[in-house]
Formats: C-alpha cells, sequence, structure tokens
C-alpha cells in the first residue's frame, strides 16, 4: 500500500479582536445658561407665560363680583331680608363659585378640596384684613378720598389673593398655561 502524504498544516485564520462595548458617555450638562436678554426681559417674558393665567385669575374674580351683584339685587327684589343678611348670602354663594372656578378653571389644581378649602379661606381672611387695613390707614388715618383707597385696597387684595391661591392654597396644578 502506498504511503499517504502527509496532511499539510493549515495555517491559523486570524480572528479579529472583539471590540469591547463603547462606554457610556459622561452627560455633559451646562454649568449655567447664559440668557441673550437682559433681566428685565427675562421678568418680562416670564411674566408672559403667566399671562393667560392671569386673565383666568380676573375673569373669574369680575364673573364672581358679576355674581354677588346680581344675587345681592335679586334677594333685595325678592326677600325683606336686612341689607347684611342679603349682602352674606350673596357673597357666600359669590365665594363657593369663586373657589370652585379658581380651582379648576384658573389654576387647574389636582388638590383634593379638604386641603384646598380651608387653605382658600385663610387666603380670603387675609384678604379681607388687607382691604380693612388699608381702607383703615388711607381713609380714617391719612384722610385720603375713599374710592381712590378702595382702589389701591383691591388691587393689594388682588395680588396677595392670586399669590395665595397660586403658591399655597392650589400649589399642585394639573398643567399649566
Amino acid at each position: 500500500m502506498p504511503a499517504v502524504p502527509p496532511v499539510p498544516a493549515v495555517p491559523p485564520v486570524p480572528v479579529p479582536p472583539v471590540p469591547a462595548p463603547p462606554a457610556a458617555e459622561p452627560s455633559i450638562q451646562p454649568a449655567a445658561t447664559v440668557s441673550l436678554l437682559s433681566p428685565r426681559a427675562t421678568w418680562f417674558a416670564s411674566l408672559l407665560r403667566l399671562l393667560p393665567e392671569l386673565l383666568r385669575f380676573a375673569a373669574v374674580g369680575l364673573a364672581s363680583a358679576g355674581i354677588y351683584f346680581g344675587l345681592l339685587w335679586l334677594f333685595t327684589a325678592v326677600t325683606r331680608f336686612s341689607l347684611s343678611i342679603r349682602a352674606a348670602l350673596a357673597y357666600g354663594i359669590g365665594i363657593i363659585f369663586n373657589y370652585l372656578t379658581q380651582r379648576s378653571f384658573t389654576f387647574r389644581s389636582a388638590r383634593q378640596h379638604q386641603h384646598a378649602g380651608p387653605r382658600y379661606m385663610v387666603v380670603q381672611v387675609g384678604g379681607l384684613v388687607i382691604n380693612s387695613a388699608a381702607l383703615w390707614l388711607g381713609v380714617d388715618v391719612e384722610h385720603w378720598w375713599y374710592p381712590l383707597v378702595q382702589f389701591g385696597a383691591i388691587a393689594l387684595t388682588a395680588i396677595w389673593s392670586y399669590l395665595g391661591q397660586k403658591f399655597w392654597a392650589f400649589e399642585h396644578s394639573r398643567g399649566q398655561g
């Protein structure tokens, strides 16, 4: 039998190295945001973002005042209650409307009534104190013209009420804008 020739050695096939998985790139966060706007322009831009909410707040306030005066007129026409009783009834109904509408429409709050309601009433009592103090100081102490003092007191009370409702009574909101 003839001899079997030896099998030539097969050269090894080079296997390319398996690349290592890429290292996770660190997230790069800017150290500070640089605004091209001046502080005044930035403040104005922030105010513009709040404008829809401010307009809703004012509209609900005007509607509440309309309800109050309409009910006061109605109660005067159909009851024989004293003026203070008619005014208290109209105010009570108006404040319930205001609470429910500010909570759901203006601030779109998801805060539960058992938490938001008492806080709302504290804000309202604070507004009563501000209004009364401004009238006392402006009219009784300084003897300024009553309508001008009342206008200023309403402005202070509205600012107090907006801030108190936005940042305390209804602080948990469902959405902005």
